[in-house]
């Protein structure tokens, strides 16, 4: 019985290690934002902007959540455990190619904020931004092509600033 309850713990304890430290990353980059006032700027002028990041951020958590309870219940076998770990390790590997892909846009172009949302069978981008995005377009998609699956539909949805 030991035997079987040393790998959902283990996988527990790595998932809890795991969170401590993107929390930890987490508020470092919250206290680099909060410094030079960039995220105070956008969640002013871009409430939904901000909405929807948060929403998306607590579907992931609670998709997390969710398979992080059925490994600590034990009633998985080895292989659903695995199965489980993988679908976490994907789901944390798509937020981290979503910011990775939103500060790759924000650093080749003048945009004021980008967010990036990956679903299963799409690319959502939405760019906030006074010019025109129809000019980068092209580009934009090349860089969506370097970063993401080619199977995946790409949506670009410019947002006029308002001031």
């Amino acid at each position: 019985m030991k035997r079987k309850l040393k790998l959902p713990i283990l996988l527990l304890a790595a998932v809890a290690m795991m969170s401590i430290f993107y929390i930890k990353e987490a508020s470092k980059d919250i206290g680099d934002q909060g410094a030079s006032g960039d995220t105070l700027d956008s969640t002013v002028l871009y409430p939904e902007f901000s909405e929807l990041r948060l929403n998306h951020l607590e579907e992931v958590n609670l998709t997390l959540s969710e398979y992080e309870a059925k490994i600590a219940s034990g009633e998985l076998n080895a292989n659903e455990v695995s199965e489980c770990s993988l679908l976490m390790e994907d789901i944390k590997r798509n937020v981290d190619l979503e910011m990775k892909f939103e500060d790759a846009l924000l650093e080749n172009y003048d945009y004021d904020d980008v967010l990036v949302l990956i679903g299963e069978d799409y690319i959502d981008v939405r760019i906030y931004t006074e010019e025109d995005v129809r000019k980068n377009a092209v580009s934009i998609m090349k860089l969506v092509s370097e970063h993401f699956d080619s199977y995946r539909t790409i949506k670009i949805t410019p947002v006029a600033k308002t001031d």
